[in-house]
């Protein structure tokens, strides 16, 4: 087994490659995964615990935010992949200010559209043909 040292995209930490699952387990040397094996099973005890719900909401922020900063990950998905660390409350405000921010931007859009069908703005649709 090879003996390099890589970093895990969940937790951030540096690990020997052996502390990653296999990519394909028909190639014994061959790629491996990009999370180490103690979020992998974090994971697995997430999904097992929850249900499919929850997993896949963790896996959504995870990718949402490429596992470069887990502090901003919401509370929840948190508890469920780092179970043993502690609450950074800048990190919860961030996150509480993130979602605040997307609703405003959501609410913005809606009324936008509301405007431009009531008033006509937009491209012209006649007969299935846009003008």
């Amino acid at each position: 087994m090879t003996t390099k040292s890589r970093r895990c995209t969940t937790c951030g930490d540096t690990k020997s490659s052996d502390q990653f699952y296999l990519l394909r387990r028909s190639r014994p040397h061959g790629p491996r995964r990009s999370k180490c094996k103690d979020c992998s099973r974090a994971a697995a005890v997430a999904y097992k615990r929850d249900g499919p719900s929850l997993a896949r909401k963790v896996q959504n922020e995870i990718m949402q935010h490429g596992g470069k900063n887990p502090e901003a990950l919401s509370p929840e998905v948190r508890d469920a992949v780092f179970p043993n660390k502690p609450i950074d409350e800048t990190a919860l405000a961030a996150y509480r200010k993130r979602l605040k921010d997307e609703k405003t931007r959501e609410r913005r859009r809606e009324r936008e559209r509301n405007h431009r069908a009531l008033h006509g703005f937009g491209p012209k649709v006649t007969a299935g043909v846009v003008r």
